[in-house]
């Protein structure tokens, strides 16, 4: 039948403590702090791009409100300004118009002054054509 020993062997417990722990420090080497780093890496990546990409909204937020009021007040200037510079062309222009009215009349009416002159020493012409022509007429009619 078979023993039971229940006496433990120190120098075998000795020996199974070192192979542990010598296992235990490979694989802390070899895989657990790789596997820290490179965890520590993609967090402080990503956390520090998380954070930066909040930042970066922010900022962006900031720049887009105040690149909307520029916007807003350089449009209500640029309304201003289109409005005082249409005034300015209305008033020109009606100064233009009325100028050229003016001008227009002035010479409608030396032109029809000219043409009652005109219209005058034609009718002197007339006349004294008509005259001509009824002497002429009278004196062949007398020889006759």
């Amino acid at each position: 039948m078979a023993e039971f020993n229940i006496v433990p062997d120190v120098r075998l417990m000795a020996i199974q403590a070192s192979l542990f722990l010598a296992n235990l420090y490979v694989c802390k080497k070899l895989f657990v702090e790789p596997f820290l780093k490179l965890s520590a890496a993609r967090d402080s990546l990503t956390v520090s791009s998380k954070s930066a990409a909040l930042q970066l909204r922010e900022q962006n937020e900031t720049a887009s409100l105040s690149l909307n009021e520029r916007l807003a007040s350089a449009s209500d200037a640029m309304k201003e300004d289109r409005e005082k510079i249409l005034a300015s062309a209305r008033s020109k222009r009606e100064a233009l118009v009325a100028e050229a009215r003016d001008n227009a009349s002035s010479a409608l009416e030396l032109f029809s002054q000219e043409l009652e002159l005109i219209a005058v020493e034609e009718r002197k012409k007339l006349k004294v054509l008509s005259e001509e022509i009824a002497a002429e007429m009278y004196a062949n009619v007398t020889r006759c």
